[in-house]
């Protein structure tokens, strides 16, 4: 796993730990809530979210950190991507998730930000990217937000509730 250990004035990351992870299921499990930014849309169990936290551990790529607010040590969310260092200069979020507890308050993008000075700096990365849900209007606000733009559209069967969803692919060059 790509280490993601990165200091911010409010929030800070840092690499999920193993015990982190029944915190983690609870939120891959709030369907309502995360099932476009997890991928999620059924509940998992644990040894589910056990699989997914090892194929991160297994790749020198794959970073999937803890939110956490630095004035009191709680983790009030997670980060998933990849960075590619070696030719490309590139990143991908694969999820950004803040509890509902705390969203709103500008932790999301602190979140981002906070990634992408530390890819900047310590890769020089020069391009983001992600995909979102076409439907997912509360994602597709907030990336905008951040300055992400459209590369493509995609159409793709998700199998959720038998809808074809479409998948926008967004950057910022950085």
């Amino acid at each position: 796993m790509y280490p993601l250990n990165i200091d911010g004035e409010e929030l800070y990351l840092r690499d999920l730990k193993i015990n982190d992870l029944p915190h983690l299921l609870k939120w891959y499990n709030n369907i309502n809530d995360f099932a476009f930014a997890t991928g999620v849309y059924q509940p998992i169990t644990l040894r589910e979210m056990l699989n997914r936290y090892f194929e991160s551990r297994a790749s020198s790529k794959d970073f999937f950190a803890g939110i956490y607010i630095r004035a009191s040590s709680d983790m009030i969310g997670v980060l998933k991507g990849q960075l590619c260092c070696d030719g490309d200069l590139s990143a991908w979020i694969n999820s950004i998730i803040i509890d509902p507890d705390f969203q709103r308050r500008g932790y999301g993008s602190k979140t981002v930000n906070l990634l992408i000075r530390h890819i900047k700096e310590s890769c020089s990365v020069k391009r983001v990217y992600l995909s979102v849900a076409e439907e997912n209007t509360k994602g597709m606000l907030f990336w905008k937000r951040q300055s992400f733009k459209t590369l493509k559209r995609i159409n793709r069967d998700y199998g959720y509730k038998n809808k074809c969803n479409t998948i926008l692919i967004m950057y910022k060059d950085i």
